[in-house]
């Protein structure tokens, strides 16, 4: 499988996917480590890991998400947004949610 570089959302974040989208069945996010976007997506994690239920809850989420927006990943991406906003401020109250330019 051949990854290519796919647009820059946001700041300290680098994004690879397959060359043809509709079938892609993979998505690496390389960001800087020990950054920004590192924390915060270990934060993200490990409350998941953490909470069963809440894990529960956020696989129930994607499933929704997933026949809701069949096809649409960008729609389907935007539907997590507030969930994970909410784990990640709940994990570190003070630390702003790093979001798409």
């Amino acid at each position: 499988m051949a990854l290519v570089h796919g647009p820059i959302f946001c700041h300290g974040r680098e994004r690879f996917g397959e060359a043809d989208c509709s079938g892609r069945t993979h998505i690496l996010h390389v960001v800087e480590w020990e950054g920004f976007a590192w924390r915060q997506k270990l934060a993200f994690r490990n409350a998941l890991r953490e909470s069963p239920s809440l894990a529960r809850e956020y696989d129930a989420l994607k499933l929704t998400l997933s026949q809701e927006f069949a096809g649409d990943r960008a729609a389907y991406t935007a539907g997590k947004t507030d969930f994970v906003r909410r784990v990640v401020a709940a994990q570190d109250p003070h630390s702003p949610f790093l979001t798409r330019d």
